[in-house]
């Protein structure tokens, strides 16, 4: 089953976002202004998934960031200054095989 974004969030600097995911899905946010450093802390992915973060220009279409940013267990992931001129990012979690709950901690600064 493809995933489904479960919703497009606009986020200011300094915000973090938490969010949890129960099934294989995605999640959209835009950062309202141009960023400098961006970081996911992934916790209790125990559940076999992958966390991985993707960007767009157009919101539409997403792929992966030519710097991989992925997470397969607890822990943290740094995105390169190079991958930060996206209008659009997505986590998406894939590759799920249980149904233990993963959530993912995103910061950004501008």
């Amino acid at each position: 089953m493809a995933a489904t974004a479960l919703h497009v969030r606009h986020i200011e600097a300094g915000e973090t976002i938490t969010v949890t995911f129960t099934t294989a899905t995605t999640y959209d946010f835009m950062p309202e202004h141009p960023i400098r450093a961006m970081t996911l802390q992934g916790d209790g992915n125990d559940n076999g998934g992958t966390l991985s973060l993707q960007g767009s220009n157009d919101g539409t279409n997403f792929f992966a960031l030519p710097t991989a940013v992925s997470l397969t267990a607890a822990g943290l992931a740094s995105v390169v200054v190079a991958d930060m001129g996206y209008h659009n990012y997505r986590v998406n979690l894939s590759n799920i095989t249980g149904t233990s709950v993963a959530v993912v901690n995103i910061a950004y600064n501008q």
